[in-house]
């Protein structure tokens, strides 16, 4: 784990990757990190590392640039994964209480019994409310996050062929080019597409929103004669990103919640433990359920 907690940037040079050379901890950094440029190096490598490993392998994701959606997009995947579970949205809860019966959840409605509990939210967004342990609390104590501005919006005569990365944005020097992904999500007609957009760092003054809006709009004019007729959304993302430090990682803080899957019927998934991206999160979420969980009649 000591070396995987290096800042990538240090990594890179003591591996001489030459290929890329400059660009790789940039392209790197700006994927895992898309609005903090101030934190490049403070990435540890072994972000750096999962990430570009889930790329790698077969069947790729997006590194040729490729874009392959699914068919109704997040929703399908709600219907595939979720549609045959009795699904709560929007419940307050109030308490979680776990003993040797199970996990007992309260809410306006009243109290919830389970066999197991799968965490999927950071753990400190939950613990308010869930009777922690000394454990679990010194586990938890060092996340972090990654927050920055996130977009929607419509445009018109926009590529509609893949995932754009716009790598200059990140290195900008303080320029205004700041937006740094692109990504089509819905076609409306033959020249209109609505997008999802991600910044790479932001402005610390004010009317930052209009500020990003403005740079995104004229990126989009000069590189594909694109006009965006309508931003549908923009939004700060506080915990965006979630993470360990780096004394965590050395102190090997994945084998320990590795250690105690299980422990007092709660399992642990979600961004913060597989190193984040959705294609991780998923793909750890069904490793684990088929390590501890496939052989067992429990209720979500």
């Amino acid at each position: 784990w000591k070396e995987t907690s290096l800042p990538f940037s240090e990594w890179v040079a003591a591996r001489r990757f030459y290929i890329l050379g400059e660009r790789l901890p940039v392209l790197m950094n700006s994927l895992m990190s898309f609005s903090n440029k101030n934190k490049e190096n403070e990435v540890p490598a072994f972000m750096a590392l999962k990430f570009l490993h889930q790329m790698l392998k077969s069947p790729m994701r997006y590194i040729d640039g490729s874009y392959l959606p699914v068919a109704e997009g997040y929703q399908e995947l709600w219907k595939r994964v979720a549609e045959d579970f009795d699904v709560r949205l929007s419940t307050p809860i109030t308490a979680v209480f776990r003993d040797s019966q199970g996990v007992h959840i309260s809410t306006p409605e009243g109290r919830h019994d389970f066999d197991k509990m799968i965490l999927a939210c950071p753990f400190d967004k939950i613990s308010a409310v869930m009777d922690t342990d000394p454990e679990e609390q010194a586990l938890f104590a060092d996340v972090r996050y990654f927050p920055g501005f996130r977009g929607a919006f419509i445009a018109q005569n926009g590529p509609t062929d893949g995932l754009y990365w716009f790598p200059e944005s990140y290195d900008a020097d303080g320029a205004p080019l700041y937006l740094a992904l692109i990504l089509p999500e819905a076609v409306i007609d033959e020249k209109t597409c609505l997008y999802s957009c991600a910044f790479a760092h932001y402005p610390e003054k004010n009317q930052v929103v209009q500020a990003l809006q403005r740079s995104a709009e004229d990126y989009l004019q000069r590189h594909f004669s694109a006009t965006i007729t309508e931003w549908v959304q923009m939004q700060y993302w506080p915990d965006y990103g979630a993470y360990f430090g780096e004394e965590a990682v050395q102190q090997g803080i994945y084998d320990q919640i590795e250690a105690r899957q299980g422990c007092r019927h709660t399992y642990y998934t979600g961004q913060l433990i597989s190193f984040g991206t959705h294609a991780c999160a998923v793909d750890y979420s069904f490793d684990m359920i088929k390590r501890f969980l496939i052989h067992r009649r429990f209720i979500l």
